[in-house]
């Protein structure tokens, strides 16, 4: 049998590929000491591969971590004594419109951006009590500060417990902690950019330069600073190492005006993200269909759809069954070899095998 009608035969079950519920907008991908999940009156203990739901609270015991990777490729590691709010979130996989908006309780998070931040960086946003952040596509750690408060607690700058509850302030004349940004760099050394709203003074201040840093106080003042990577290590070590891998893809090429006959030096492609799906914890598969720019969006939409059925369902035939499997499309808007319209490409027909 060729692999041409070895692949049509597989198109036969890819009714069986598993897509990601609607509800779904992450997973916990890593784990180390006690975390647990708050939705609604429900209380879910957290595990590798437990499921988030918009609304959902990520909260982390002392001395724990958890890492959370979202549907559009965003990374969020939550650290020691926190607590992340997911206000709204919602993605479309083929447009890549949607909207991250989430809130540091307590404690601190890092963040890697996704899609949507690429796409539409408005539409991203992290709140504290003290400060709005925005991004335009980039790396950096979020401290709450003071947001303690709306856990019931206030700290002084060394983490130190000054009021519980209602109760008075027990230690008097220590500044409260106050909230903190920093960027990073990326792993190629690139830095993006992050902008910073005071809530109390609704000053806006921008920091684009790796380990720039910045303090904003609970009455709005805004003061900027420069942190090193060693320096960063040590406050916020614990919380990077537990970062999840980030998004790894695999490309399959497909012969001209076909969404059935991958290119035979496609399948050394799958052999080797076979190898590779054995060491990724709570593996998600995102199939995306891509085409050139011959035809409408409309027909190009429908074709990239059926390419990236065609390899998922190749995918479950090839022993990755048990694998929950996402078929999207994004038809000709992301072109890997930038044409004009109606232009042949044949690396531009091809499918992104995306691991998350």
């Amino acid at each position: 049998m060729s692999i041409y009608k070895w692949v049509l035969g597989a198109l036969s079950i890819s009714l069986l590929i598993t897509p990601a519920l609607a509800q779904d907008i992450g997973k916990i991908k890593t784990l180390s000491g006690n975390a647990w999940i708050e939705r609604g009156s429900a209380k879910v203990t957290a595990q590798v591969g437990t499921a988030l739901q918009a609304k959902d609270r990520v909260v982390t015991d002392a001395n724990s971590t958890a890492g959370l990777t979202l549907r559009d490729n965003t990374v969020l590691t939550v650290g020691p004594r926190s607590t992340l709010e997911m206000n709204r979130y919602a993605f479309d996989s083929t447009s890549h419109a949607g909207e991250l908006d989430a809130s540091v309780k307590r404690g601190s998070i890092s963040a890697i951006s996704g899609k949507i931040a690429k796409a539409n960086p408005e539409s991203v946003k992290f709140n504290t009590a003290t400060v709005t952040l925005g991004v335009r596509g980039t790396e950096f750690i979020l401290d709450a500060g003071d947001d303690a408060r709306s856990a019931g607690a206030w700290t002084d700058a060394s983490g130190n417990l000054i009021r519980s509850g209602i109760s008075s302030v027990v230690t008097s004349g220590i500044p409260l902690k106050p909230a903190s940004a920093v960027l990073l760099p990326g792993p190629d050394g690139r830095v993006g950019a992050i902008a910073l709203t005071s809530v109390g003074s609704s000053q806006t201040q921008t920091l684009s330069s790796a380990y720039a840093a910045l303090d904003v106080q609970a009455g709005g003042a805004i003061s900027t600073r420069q942190e090193d990577a060693a320096s960063i290590q040590t406050k916020y070590g614990t919380l990077l190492e537990a970062t999840p891998k980030r998004s790894t893809s695999f490309v399959v090429y497909f012969e001209a005006n076909s969404s059935t006959q991958v290119t035979p030096e496609s399948l050394a492609v799958i052999d080797t993200l076979k190898k590779t799906v054995q060491t990724w914890p709570a593996v998600d598969i995102n199939v995306i269909g891509h085409t050139d720019t011959v035809g409408s969006h409309e027909v190009n939409d429908r074709l990239s759809l059926e390419r990236a059925r065609t390899v998922a369902a190749l995918l479950q035939t090839s022993g990755l069954s048990g694998v929950q499997i996402e078929a999207t499309s994004r038809g000709k808007r992301e072109l890997l070899v930038p044409t004009a319209d109606n232009v042949a490409n044949e690396q531009n027909r091809r499918v992104e095998i995306n691991l998350r």
